[in-house]
């Protein structure tokens, strides 16, 4: 399968971009939204740089990964995913939380759920937990496959309750090739 990719640079943070181009559910919506996006670069009304390249055929996705301590975990505990922050409670948990429950395992099945059900985390990552007593590790994989998954950030408020393996999700290789046509208005 071919496939290429389209890298948009824009002044706009990634969560108001990805409102502005993206329709939840519709994709015939969405390709309407970002068709009209590219239209308003083109005139002016938007500054971006857009970027195509051609994909690479051996792309890897990134990865990253949570651990969580169950005994250290406090509530108010955060981690963040590519600049988006989730809040661990003792609580009912509600938008952009997760619960801290009555094991290591069914906290992490808590935050699958919260990364699941985030508008943008989970256009970016899945994740998949491991079993475990007073640890669970929760992996991340980019979707996007090649080195764009690099960039997305892993942060908590508090290590060792959460930790994150690096500062950013690792390991995307491929993707986009060294040929490239970019088009820039504003930026």
């Amino acid at each position: 399968m071919s496939s290429i990719v389209v890298t948009i640079k824009s002044g706009r943070v990634y969560a108001d971009l990805a409102r502005f181009i993206d329709v939840a559910g519709n994709p015939r919506g969405g390709v309407q939204k970002l068709k009209q996006y590219f239209k308003s670069v083109e005139s002016g009304a938007e500054n971006a740089s857009i970027t195509v390249q051609r994909a690479s055929d051996n792309s890897v996705a990134a990865t990253g990964t949570l651990l969580l301590t169950y005994a250290s975990m406090q509530n108010n505990d955060t981690c963040a995913i590519a600049g988006v922050t989730l809040t661990a409670v003792t609580t009912t948990p509600s938008t952009d939380q997760f619960k801290i429950d009555t094991s290591a395992t069914v906290t992490a099945a808590s935050l699958l759920l919260a990364i699941a059900a985030n508008a943008t985390i989970s256009k970016l990552v899945t994740a998949a937990k491991a079993t475990g007593t007073g640890t669970v590790l929760v992996t991340l994989t980019a979707l996007q496959p090649g080195v764009c998954g690099n960039q997305y950030t892993l942060a908590t408020s508090r290590d060792p309750g959460i930790t994150v393996s690096a500062a950013k999700m690792t390991g995307g290789t491929g993707g986009a090739q060294t040929a490239a046509i970019t088009y820039s208005r504003g930026i």
